[in-house]
């Protein structure tokens, strides 16, 4: 039976660690701990693309929404009072702002 399915680009650990800007120890430990979805070849692990690519979405968080305008105004006084206690701070020290 032929199949025209064409087969899986699969990565290997280092490929891997290099598509995901992190180190090879870092991929080996989500192996150890079956975070990262793989594929044994005999004794090496493989990554199958498209799993990966499934992974990644299902890691992906939504960003953050701030929902009424009050809560941009606390962050404007928030940010205000920083700044104003760093500038007391600063000319207390003798600093410049």
């Amino acid at each position: 039976m032929t199949t025209t399915d064409p087969l899986p680009h699969l990565l290997t650990i280092d490929e891997l660690a290099d598509h995901l800007s992190v180190t090879v120890r870092h991929i080996r430990r989500l192996i150890a701990e079956r975070h990262v979805p793989y594929v044994k070849v005999g004794k090496f692990v493989r990554f199958d693309t498209a799993d990966i690519a499934c992974w990644l979405d299902s890691a992906r968080q939504p960003p953050r929404q701030i929902g009424d305008q009050t809560a941009l105004l606390r962050l404007a006084d928030t940010a205000e009072e920083y700044r104003e206690r760093r500038n007391n701070s600063l000319a207390r020290r003798g600093g410049t702002t």
